[in-house]
């Protein structure tokens, strides 16, 4: 039980893609810019300006009321992208020629576009918005239902707070190269990290990535206590208590495993970035065979 125990935080100790692999990423404006990371992405320091944010194209209808009653003919032809544009026709076969069933016909043939009926005290519209951020997704409309005073959908498309429609790529800065990105979520810029967008930057937002020492200092206590618990086990098998013989005193293969623990763990590599032994990760050995980690500034 012991060695199945030491075998698992081996594993772990030594994981390529593990603990010593494992960052940690920091934004110094989370309210702009948040980021995420791999393991095994290169630590460092990187600058990110947020230019502009990646907008979802969308359109909206004129309200529609008791006394301004919903289009009963005409079609709208709606294109998502580049795609090829696909034909809506207001008809009562199709079940189109009211608010709540031309949502629900949209939304059941899946043309890229999120339909729903949007409430507020003027009366009811129609929202269509486009199922894929950024110009990717830009609507192109064609309303052939009349216009807004006949009783049409009078489709607007919708622009932002400074008049620009919408569905638009984001535009970043990193580390001074420009990127455009069709979602707030860029990934790519930065190997290995993921940065989600929230708002615009007037300064340049700082993203670390560090090494996770909680994930290696986990993993090196574990290992240390699993060790540990064997050589205990061991020493108890080699002492007589009380005049008591240990069931495993003199046993052979006992003392070879002992030995064999003791050689592994003094034993050193080259390279690896200077971890070359367990000394090398704050791994130090006493005198009755155990081992204890240094303190955090000797293991630094």
């Amino acid at each position: 039980t012991d060695l199945t125990a030491l075998q698992t935080s081996v594993r772990a100790l030594t994981d390529p893609g593990g603990a010593f692999s494992a960052v940690t990423v920091t934004s110094n404006d989370t309210n702009a810019v948040m980021a995420t990371a791999t393991n095994g992405a290169a630590v460092g320091s990187h600058s990110v300006m947020v230019n502009s944010l990646a907008t979802t194209s969308a359109y909206y209808s004129a309200d529609f009321t008791s006394a301004a009653p919903f289009p009963t003919s005409g079609s709208l032809s709606i294109q998502v992208g580049t795609n090829a544009p696909q034909t809506v026709n207001i008809d009562s076969a199709d079940g189109t020629t009211t608010l709540g069933g031309l949502v629900s016909y949209i939304q059941q043939h899946n043309l890229g576009v999120t339909a729903s009926v949007v409430t507020d005290s003027s009366g009811s519209r129609l929202s269509l918005i486009s199922q894929t951020s950024g110009s990717a997704g830009l609507l192109n409309i064609t309303d052939s239902t009349g216009t807004t005073g006949s009783n049409g959908l009078g489709l607007t498309q919708a622009v932002d707070k400074n008049n620009k429609v919408l569905g638009t790529d984001a535009s970043v800065t990193v580390d001074g190269i420009p990127i455009t990105s069709g979602s707030n979520t860029v990934t790519g810029a930065i190997t290995g990290v993921t940065l989600t967008l929230s708002d615009q930057t007037v300064a340049p937002v700082t993203v670390g990535v560090q090494p996770d020492l909680t994930q290696v200092g986990t993993v090196i206590n574990n290992f240390v206590t699993a060790y540990n618990k064997v050589i205990t086990d061991i020493n108890a098998q080699n002492t007589m208590s009380s005049g008591t013989t240990p069931p495993l005193l003199g046993d052979t293969s006992l003392d070879l495993l002992q030995s064999q623990l003791l050689s592994s763990v003094t034993t050193s590599i080259s390279g690896n970035s200077g971890l070359v032994n367990l000394q090398s990760i704050g791994i130090q050995m006493q005198l009755d065979g155990t081992l204890s980690v240094a303190s955090s500034s000797s293991a630094d």
